[in-house]
């Protein structure tokens, strides 16, 4: 017991006076002030906000962490020794360009976390797998299958990072277990990585990453697509010939930036026998030697859509490759119901069925959406433009939509887009929305509510989005007695 109080006794001496400004209180920053608290750290958090937006935030900051909200002054960076940015702060504001000007250490909040649980394992001998998912879309839905596959297969899993559990919280509950004298044994996390996430790393370094794919997403923060795509590949950084890559074959872009991986490099296809996994007709095989294994059927799995199957691919590949017996495996794909906010069905109104897919923030996951669906759609979108081309939903539109409804800051510049093959409906509520969306719908038909935006003009985030649109819909429906 002494051993274990001595190795946390240990790190938190390495932090003990230092002085650390979190900026941004949301989960990643206060996950970062719960670790940094416990470390003994000299501690301060801010936000532009005020208070009454932080809600519970505020309420989760330990008190000893001095905290300054509705301002976001760069005198508040003066006399610290590190600055830790939650994923959501651009690097370009004055506040981190001062820090940076006086040579302050800046790291993000996984960067911090990783290096705390990096030192732990070392202390205490404990056994920690990394495992970690980028890509534009679908990464929640792969990391909760990966999670799911590696609990089912025995291995005590912890899902982490951008899902919603930071990474930070992870290692809080394992500095309190070696602080209590707990022994700690094999963990493997699963990390779900935003590209903010990744812009950060130093030397994060994951058993097994993977990149799903690699399309049009935050150009409001990026130049262009390069610079997205550059923050991506940051993924592979610190991995060697001993560690593995999962890649989407089928992504040229996720091919792109994968060129100079290190790692032992492993693919997912539905239009070739690569190494790694495939899809051919209906069929799923294993191709990780030389033997093809078939894993199960695709209309076996019960997520639908050709990105679910990209998504189930992939983190069935991590697992097979993590140790997961190809059994469990199969069993997790045709059981696993999806996410929530991620194309579920909400309601079946007089033939009409509804989906909420608010986890559609940007305009290549609502193609991906739509693909699902053969037409008949009355598609819901809008909300705070990413600067997204629009204009590439319009074949999309022209083929499987029958009625568009815009709500939200980003709803005249979409209908600029789309004019020429569809003329929109504006809404001034998601409300009225929904209500002008089920009058054009008919029997047999299909409402989706996918905005291609993000949601910060109108909600609090796309959770917040997906429910009010769920509770909406739930209320119409029981008003008509179904």
């Amino acid at each position: 017991m002494q051993t274990l109080f001595n190795v946390y006794k240990e790190i938190a001496d390495s932090y003990k006076g230092k002085r650390f400004h979190i900026i941004g209180i949301g989960r990643s920053g206060v996950g970062s002030a719960r670790l940094l608290d416990i470390l003994g750290a000299d501690v301060n958090i801010s936000d532009n906000r005020d208070a009454d937006m932080l809600g519970q935030y505020l309420q989760d900051i330990p008190e000893n962490v001095r905290t300054f909200t509705g301002m976001q002054d760069s005198s508040l960076v003066d006399n610290i020794d590190c600055l830790v940015l939650s994923p959501g702060v651009p690097r370009d504001i004055d506040i981190v360009k001062r820090a940076l000007e006086s040579s302050v250490d800046v790291i993000g909040e996984v960067e911090l976390a990783f290096s705390v649980l990096k030192n732990l394992s070392v202390l205490c001998g404990f056994d920690l797998r990394w495992y970690g998912v980028t890509g534009t879309n679908g990464k929640s839905t792969t990391v909760t299958l990966l999670y799911e596959m590696l609990k089912a297969g025995g291995y005590n899993a912890s899902l982490t990072g951008n899902i919603g559990y930071p990474l930070s919280e992870k290692a809080v509950e394992l500095l309190i277990a070696a602080k209590n004298g707990l022994e700690i044994g094999r963990t493997d996390i699963v990390l779900e990585l935003s590209s903010f996430q990744l812009e950060l790393i130093r030397e994060l370094k994951l058993n097994i990453s993977s990149v799903l794919n690699i399309t049009e997403d935050h150009l409001d923060r990026y130049e262009d697509m390069t610079r997205y795509a550059d923050a991506k590949s940051r993924i592979f950084n610190g991995q060697g010939d001993l560690d593995m890559a999962v890649i989407n074959a089928d992504d040229e872009m996720s091919m792109e930036i994968s060129e100079n991986c290190k790692a032992d490099k492993y693919f997912v296809s539905t239009r070739s026998k690569v190494k790694g996994i495939f899809a051919m007709g209906d069929v799923v095989s294993l191709k990780v030697n030389d033997n093809i294994e078939n894993l199960c059927l695709a209309s076996e799995i019960r997520t639908k859509g050709i990105h679910n199957l990209y998504n189930s691919m992939t983190a069935a590949l991590i697992a097979y490759l993590a140790g997961v017996s190809q059994g469990i495996i199969a069993s997790v794909l045709k059981e696993f119901p999806g996410l929530e906010h991620r194309l579920e069905t909400v309601a079946i109104i007089d033939g009409v069925t509804v989906y909420n897919d608010s986890k559609g923030t940007n305009v290549g996951a609502v193609i991906k959406s739509l693909e699902s669906f053969e037409g008949g759609i009355i598609l819901i979108a809008g909300g705070r433009d990413k600067n997204g081309d629009f204009g590439s939903l319009v074949p999309y539109i022209k083929n499987r939509v029958k009625g568009l409804v815009l709500i939200g800051e980003a709803a005249e510049k979409i209908k600029k887009a789309v004019i020429d093959v569809i003329d929109p409906q504006m809404a001034g509520s998601l409300k009225d929305a929904v209500e002008i969306a089920l009058s054009m719908a008919g029997r047999g038909d299909t409402v989706l509510f996918s905005p291609a935006c993000a949601s910060f003009d109108m909600f609090i985030d796309y959770e917040d989005r997906g429910r009010q649109f769920k509770q909406i819909v739930r209320d119409i429906s029981g008003s008509m007695g179904q």
